[in-house]
């Protein structure tokens, strides 16, 4: 007896994985056998996700309204941070992102959220120095300071 597992092969003799081409062929055997192998193709294709150029995406994500120049805003922030906030702030603190107003900054320890939630104000005029109105709201969160 052999231990080997055994491999299903489709109608025409080709193994059949879980998931993959060979499944994606034998639904279109099927709806060939259905439907005519025309509109097999069409009702394939239809359900099949498109290869997409990732140049377009990646265009397509930081285009999008509230995130345009947020990475070169966060570059900016990362790189002046202890100007604007002050060593002692800088020294446990990090920007982490900033979408539609909203300044996200990272703390070593959770403690220095209670600390620090007094203080948003503060990190909200700090930010805003850099352009009016760009941030109008601060949310602590728990990382590793860079």
């Amino acid at each position: 007896m052999s231990d080997k597992p055994k491999v299903r092969l489709s109608a025409k003799g080709i193994p059949v994985g879980k998931m993959g081409r060979f499944k994606r062929r034998e639904r279109f055997d099927l709806l060939a056998s259905w439907y005519g192998s025309e509109r097999a193709a069409v009702e394939i294709s239809s359900h099949t996700c498109q290869p997409v150029a990732i140049k377009n995406l990646v265009n397509e994500v930081m285009l999008e309204p509230g995130r345009r120049n947020n990475s070169n805003i966060i570059a900016g922030l990362q790189s002046q941070w202890k100007q604007l906030v002050g060593g002692c702030f800088a020294a446990y603190t990090a920007p982490k992102s900033l979408r539609d107003g909203k300044l996200t900054i990272e703390v070593r320890h959770s403690a220095l959220i209670a600390e620090l939630s007094p203080s948003k104000d503060l990190f909200i005029k700090a930010v805003n120095k850099l352009s009016e109105n760009l941030c109008t709201e601060v949310v602590f969160i728990i990382g590793s300071k860079r």
